[in-house]
């Protein structure tokens, strides 16, 4: 892909309750955007993101892990989250880095427990919400039951994006060529739904104007960002049914990384917000931190302004201390790829820098800002 701005980076995480899909679902998408040579499965033990040897084991996600591809001249970071609430350290570390979170529904199960509270965690960080059925290959006569369930559980904002036709997924925004009279309908809803939220785009749509594609994916991110609309997808991550139309959403209608909710900061005794800029000083914030036996202590970080590069110092306002880093990385699933350079938008990982925590601010020497800590929960 060409130059990396933050207007062509996505970042997502997925969540839901345990088993119902999402590590499958983010191998699929890895394997789909030829980021990875084969499709891992949890199942089998061979998923590049549940690589702890007791996920292996339990065949269960236990650790946030981050992976990234690229897509139509997009780049997305995915944060693939645990299912059980034991680990919501890790689905507030995972969450606070995204400006999207997907949340994936068993198609036969329906809402659980936990699907509720990563619905109530998104909305505490400001992140737009996408719903995702999968496994919908296991019972596709349940589908209309389950957006039924979804839209019962979780309000109007609700909105299908997805159809099936001839039992393959086909997309309602951007509309399909040749859909069947029901998913017209269904095409036809979906696009009034987000010409609602656009008031501009209602005196078109009124006058009989047809929006254009870029002005419906504008105004989408923004439906989905201000939580005005909660698309749903379907797809099934064990036949590739519907991979490659979730990656063409993302890079459509997903909010940019500079399209989020402002992250709030704090400059000396003053709150202000901070939107992500390449324009301004280096301002990053860990998000999580973890041991590999090979390079010791990664701190994984989201850069919210201007750029740092392997070789330089930034300033842990927590601390006081300017830190060097010799190395700096991309991570996929278990593996760190060294990269010279990384800029606003971007997550990356620095390791050795032994005094860092999560919710430390990562910053220029000239940066005033101090980024707000995540809230966790305290333990019992």
């Amino acid at each position: 892909m060409g130059k990396i701005t933050v207007s062509n980076i996505r970042n997502i995480c997925l969540a839901g309750h345990s088993g119902c899909g999402k590590t499958s679902l983010a191998e699929a998408l890895l394997y789909a955007a030829g980021a990875t040579s084969r499709k891992g499965s949890p199942a089998e033990g061979t998923s590049i993101l549940d690589f702890e040897e007791e996920e292996k084991q339990k065949k269960t996600t236990m650790k946030g892990a981050v992976s990234f591809l690229t897509w139509k001249d997009v780049l997305v970071h995915i944060i693939d989250l645990p299912g059980y609430l034991d680990f919501i350290g890790e689905m507030i570390g995972g969450m606070s880095a995204v400006e999207t979170v997907f949340i994936c529904i068993d198609t036969s199960a329906g809402v659980k427990v936990t699907t509720k509270k990563v619905w109530d965690l998104a909305e505490q960080f400001g992140a737009g919400r996408v719903l995702v059925l999968s496994k919908i290959d296991q019972n596709p006569s349940d589908l209309d039951k389950a957006i039924e369930g979804l839209k019962t559980a979780f309000g109007d904002t609700v909105v299908p994006f997805f159809g099936l036709e001839g039992g393959n997924v086909v997309p309602l925004l951007p509309r399909a060529k040749g859909l069947g009279k029901e998913n017209e309908q269904k095409a036809n809803e979906a696009l009034e739904k987000v010409v609602e939220t656009d008031e501009g785009l209602m005196e078109k749509y009124l006058s009989g104007e047809e929006p254009k594609e870029e002005e419906v994916s504008r105004a989408l991110k923004k439906a989905i960002i201000t939580r005005q609309l909660t698309p749903v997808l379907m797809c099934s991550a064990e036949r590739g049914t519907g991979i490659k139309e979730v990656l063409d959403f993302i890079a459509f209608g997903c909010p940019a990384a500079d399209g989020g909710a402002p992250k709030s900061a704090l400059k000396g005794e003053e709150r202000v917000e901070v939107i992500p800029s390449e324009d301004r000083p280096f301002l990053a914030q860990v998000f999580k931190i973890m041991t590999d036996p090979y390079v010791g202590k990664l701190a994984y970080f989201r850069v919210y302004a201007g750029s740092f590069s392997a070789g330089e110092s930034f300033v842990n306002p927590r601390t006081g201390k300017t830190e060097r880093v010799g190395n700096l990385y991309k991570i996929m699933g278990k593996d760190q790829k060294a990269v010279e350079r990384v800029s606003a938008g971007e997550l990356g990982a620095i390791s050795k820098v032994e005094e860092i925590s999560i919710g430390d601010t990562m910053r220029a020497a000239d940066e005033p800002l101090v980024l707000e800590r995540q809230k966790f929960p305290e333990p019992m």
